[in-house]
């Protein structure tokens, strides 16, 4: 290798000391018929995640190129539009970039060169995709599985926004696509996947493989999906998708009103079942009224519930999660309001 890179992938890593080698390594097993380069981006981590990047990248001096941190900058905007789209992809030497975080890994050996065909093949579409495993984050069990149905499609805005369910380990995308993307569109949120794969699918198309070609690692200790562990985070995570999906619907120009409007219900089911209130915006009221019988004996079974101290929460992941019943602490604590 020596040429420049056609694939840049980009990885973000923060103490990821018992995962970070399976996904570098998943990256370069990649079979593909072009040079790829890797850019890492290390949080400061404490957990001996630093030595093993170190070590890559003097056995692979023409790949890897590692930006350190000296203190952790998560939460402080130092990047505005995140680690990966404020300085993982301009600082990225090639046309397509791939996303994989550092507790997950590729599961398929020709992921890249299959969606690399593709893009190169259709030069309308904007963004690929496809669905992964998910796997417990503590025990590598499998959960479920990740993405937007069993077919192969380009998925609409509408159904991005109603069926969220796409892997960031799945994306390759053209870097020109977002290389403006922040000067314009609405960058601070809970979440930048959600928003990203929208944009690109405003932008151009966006095509799903259903092939199961990443695995996700769910609720992996010190991640985001393992900070929503009690009925206060969760809340304010609804709050936050809530404030989310209003911002981008007034950007757009109300564009997918209706869809975001319906998309809402179940987090302000989430939201009353607390006993907390939402910021009653113009957009909120409205879905607030949109919500039906269903939505509202939901909210009633589970206020009913926590008046007897109990609490019904999510087992699993995803659209296919269980439920369970939990015994929860007095319901005279305080919740977000």
């Amino acid at each position: 290798m020596g040429g420049k890179p056609l694939v840049s992938v980009c990885v973000i890593t923060y103490n990821h000391i018992s995962y970070i080698e399976k996904c570098l390594d998943s990256i370069l097993a990649q079979h593909a018929s072009f040079e790829i380069e890797i850019l890492v981006h290390d949080d400061a981590s404490t957990d001996g995640t630093i030595e093993i990047l170190q070590k890559y990248e003097n056995k692979y001096p023409g790949i890897f190129r590692v930006f350190y941190e000296k203190e952790n900058q998560y939460q402080k905007d130092t990047y505005p539009g995140g680690y990966t789209q404020g300085l993982l992809v301009p600082s990225a030497r090639g046309e397509y970039i791939a996303a994989c975080e550092g507790d997950d890994y590729w599961a398929d050996v020709n992921k890249l060169q299959k969606q690399v065909d593709y893009l190169q093949s259709h030069p309308e579409c904007a963004l690929v995709c496809h669905a992964a495993v998910v796997v417990d984050g503590i025990s590598d069990e499998k959960l479920c599985r990740m993405g937007m149905g069993d077919t192969e499609h380009d998925l609409s805005s509408e159904e991005i926004i109603a069926n969220w369910n796409v892997p960031t380990a799945s994306w390759l995308y053209r870097k020109s696509l977002f290389v403006s993307k922040h000067i314009d569109w609405p960058a601070t949120f809970p979440v930048g996947d959600f928003p990203s794969v929208l944009y690109a699918s405003a932008t151009g198309r966006v095509h799903y493989f259903p092939d199961e070609m990443s695995v996700y690692r769910y609720q992996v200790p010190g991640s985001w999906t393992s900070s929503l562990n009690t009925d206060n985070k969760r809340v304010l995570n609804a709050k936050r998708w809530l404030e989310m999906y209003e911002t981008i619907d007034q950007f757009t120009g109300h564009r997918w009103h209706s869809s975001f409007i319906e998309a809402s219900h179940p987090l302000l089911r989430t939201v009353f079942s607390s006993e907390a209130m939402p910021d009653l915006t113009v957009f909120v009221k409205e879905a607030i009224n949109s919500l039906c019988f269903k939505d509202w004996s939901i909210v009633a079974v589970k206020r009913c519930l926590r008046f007897f101290g109990y609490a019904i929460e999510p087992k699993g992941f995803g659209k296919d999660e269980g439920r369970k019943l939990v015994r929860i602490a007095s319901r005279n604590n305080q919740m977000p309001r």
